[in-house]
């Protein structure tokens, strides 16, 4: 249904207003009357739809419009990516930014997508003229946020494709609930077709500026295309932001790491990767039987010792004595070291944290070599991002600059940050040569781990626009040419 369509039907009412007249205060009248209504105010709906210059834009309007108009609790709206049936919720009336993380909107989606699966208008609680099957996330959704309504229903455009859904919840108790149902059955194709028309307009605007100035440059020949070089030409000179792409990785502030101190064999693991760990806190157990006979030996040579020492002196040699009392003294101070070596096979947690890698249950029973690594321990409430800095862009990026990073396991969300500070020598990165830069983060609220990968975006001082674009292919043509 188009905008002229309904503009005609509205046309043709007023026209017939006369002997709709004769009949005041009939039912029919009323309809009549309430159909009008609906008609203006669906003109006045697709007008602000397609006066908006993005999808985004249109949908908050519809949905802030449909939420006064119709009286209800709130109205979501979602879109169809290209070509597929999964819906994503583009806007809630009354809310300027959507989070998809929150409860209410991961809900509020699942409507949308229960919605187009049923592929019908629908309405919970169920009545005998709707459909009851298939309606689980209605169901929920109804349940948790307290509402007494909800009507759903897939956006079919004017050739029938789905270009998303649209869900309302919670119907104030003076609001005709037949109107509002015949509404949004009405309103379903118009609004569908205006919002896929202002998504096309979005996507071709830089084409069809392309195409106009190639238009001005043919007609007018020599003059549009001198016009149109001198325009490219001043566009090189504006000055715009370099942004310098790095690879990043995730790592804690603060690490630990818990080496075996002496060869030996692993004999008890307490702890697995992610638990929490107070300092101080039994990690693993070294073997002790070597160390142990070794004590005992000591033991045995230190009575001996300190006998021959008593019989030096009974007999008042005392010369000999003394080097026995020597002997004691030594023999215990070794004891003294095989008791500390003891303690030593039993490893402990050097600062509180979480135990980010070590995960050795399987290995009781191995040998160990002396120094190997087998826990690291580090506190994840603040994490810091390496980024690696190409050798080529060192000299333009410094601390303080502004960065933002996606991560691979987060590429929805943006993370904005500043540099802290830069290593002055120069590492090798994947067979690269990088500078590594500390960017600081407060993971309270974001929840990172240590070793996830991403990409960090540096904005740089700002360069002409010519500068951002040839200064590479210029530098290479420099090197290749031997300067």
């Amino acid at each position: 249904m188009s905008t002229n369509t309904i503009e005609d039907q509205l046309i043709a009412a007023i026209e017939d207003f006369p002997q709709i007249q004769q009949a005041a205060h009939s039912p029919e009248l009323q309809r009549l009357q309430h159909q009008l209504e609906q008609m203006a105010a669906l003109i006045d709906l697709i007008s602000q739809i397609e006066s908006a210059s993005t999808s985004q834009q249109a949908c908050q309007q519809l949905t802030d419009y449909l939420q006064t108009y119709l009286g209800v609790r709130q109205v979501t709206v979602g879109l169809c990516a290209s070509n597929t049936r999964h819906c994503t919720v583009t806007a809630i009336s009354g809310m300027n930014s959507i989070n998809m993380r929150d409860n209410r909107v991961t809900m509020a989606q699942a409507v949308l997508q229960e919605s187009i699966a049923v592929d019908e208008f629908a309405a919970w609680p169920v009545t005998e003229n709707t459909r009851r099957a298939g309606l689980l996330a209605h169901k929920q959704y109804a349940t948790e946020f307290g509402s007494n309504k909800l009507y759903s229903s897939p956006l079919r455009d004017s050739q029938g494709k789905i270009v998303g859904a649209w869900m309302f919840s919670g119907v104030a108790e003076n609001m005709d609930d037949t109107q509002i149902q015949r509404f949004i059955k009405a309103a379903q194709s118009p609004v569908a077709s205006a919002i896929g028309l202002v998504g096309r307009t979005q996507k071709g605007w830089l084409l069809q500026s392309v195409q106009s100035l190639l238009e001005q440059a043919i007609q007018k020949r020599g003059l549009s295309l001198g016009l149109l070089m001198a325009c490219l030409s001043a566009a090189l000179w504006i000055p715009v932001h370099y942004q310098s792409k790095c690879s990043c990785v995730v790592e804690p502030v603060e690490r630990r790491f818990v080496v075996a101190p002496f060869a030996g064999l692993l004999d008890e693991v307490l702890v697995l990767p992610g638990q929490l760990v107070e300092q101080g806190q039994l990690l693993a157990k070294l073997d002790t039987h070597d160390v142990q006979v070794q004590i005992d030996q000591m033991q045995a040579k230190i009575l001996q010792a300190e006998k021959e020492r008593d019989e030096y002196l009974a007999s008042e040699i005392f010369g000999k004595a003394k080097v026995a009392q020597y002997e004691v003294q030594s023999l215990t101070l070794d004891l003294d070291l095989l008791h500390l070596k003891k303690q030593e096979l039993e490893l402990r947690s050097p600062i509180s944290g979480y135990v980010v890698s070590g995960d050795l249950e399987d290995a009781e029973g191995m040998h160990l070599e002396q120094g190997q690594t087998l826990f690291e321990v580090a506190p994840l409430d603040q994490m810091t991002i390496e980024v690696a800095i190409p050798e080529e862009d060192y000299s333009y990026i410094r601390p303080e600059m502004p960065v933002r990073v996606r991560l691979d396991a987060f590429p929805l969300r943006l993370i904005e940050a500043t540099i802290q500070s830069i290593h002055p020598r120069s590492e090798i990165v994947d067979d690269k040569n990088v500078f590594v830069a500390k960017v600081l983060l407060d993971d309270s609220e974001i929840g990172l781990s240590p070793g996830l990968h991403g990409t960090a975006r540096i904005q740089a001082d700002r360069y002409p626009l010519g500068w951002n674009l040839f200064r590479r292919p210029y530098a290479a043509t420099l090197n290749w040419l031997g300067w």
